[in-house]
């Protein structure tokens, strides 16, 4: 059995949240494969471990901001999605697959961490400003974070139906600058901070205010996740 199985296994939750849902089950397997074939490999075991206590669910979307990892989606439209509805210009099948896609991606660079004091679990994802210390540092980068999760989805789900075409752009000049394989480690294993970009960057003769510079232009807000204590946590998260 491969790990993305062998995580999915583990989770009956998860298995009985997409059981009535035709949208989900049907492309689960296939979309986090996809999302596995975007981590780098020495990055995929914080995916397998968030996995394995994944919840999907529909609904008040205020839950997400209370459990991690959650994937919310709203119940209208994964009701469309399940039955297969189209309009005129809007697939909701393809739009709901692509918002699977770009939410597992959250997931997989996720690090969740669990403060012993408050008995809650505080999820740090995407780009990081402080190289190796999780804990106590805080995303500069959420614009950019956003922009990079969707250029993968784009570039792997071939839709485009996408609120952040600013991010996306900012993500892409990125990209071009300092290279896919560079922007991952920082994205996937944000552990490193942005420190790899950061030496991309010094390598180039880049400003270093750069990044910066790019995330001004992204102009989002920050969005932190909490969990709270009473939500089952996987034991290999880390503890403050």
């Amino acid at each position: 059995m491969d790990k993305l199985s062998e995580a999915l296994s583990h989770n009956s939750s998860l298995i009985n949240d997409v059981s009535n849902h035709f949208s989900i089950s049907n492309n689960l397997m296939g979309t986090l494969k996809n999302v596995e074939s975007n981590i780098p490999e020495n990055c995929r075991q914080n995916f397998y471990n968030n996995l394995e206590s994944l919840r999907i669910v529909s609904g008040d979307k205020s839950y997400c901001s209370l459990n991690a990892p959650v994937v919310c989606f709203d119940e209208k439209s994964l009701f469309l999605a399940d039955n297969q509805k189209f309009s005129s210009d809007y697939n909701f099948l393809d739009a709901f697959s692509e918002e699977l896609y770009h939410e597992l991606l959250h997931i997989a660079s996720t690090y969740y961490v669990v403060d012993k004091e408050t008995k809650k679990v505080h999820g740090y994802s995407g780009f990081l400003s402080i190289r190796e210390d999780v804990i106590g540092s805080d995303s500069e980068f959420n614009g950019l974070t956003e922009g990079f999760t969707q250029y993968l989805t784009a570039a792997n789900t071939g839709t485009q139906n996408s609120n952040y075409d600013v991010q996306i752009g900012c993500a892409k000049e990125l990209v071009d600058k300092v290279g896919i394989d560079t922007v991952k480690s920082c994205y996937f294993n944000n552990k490193l901070g942005i420190q790899p970009i950061v030496d991309k960057c010094i390598e180039l003769g880049i400003d270093l205010n750069y990044m910066y510079s790019l995330e001004d232009k992204c102009h989002v807000d920050q969005i932190q996740h909490f969990a709270n204590s009473e939500e089952v946590v996987h034991d290999s998260v880390h503890t403050m």
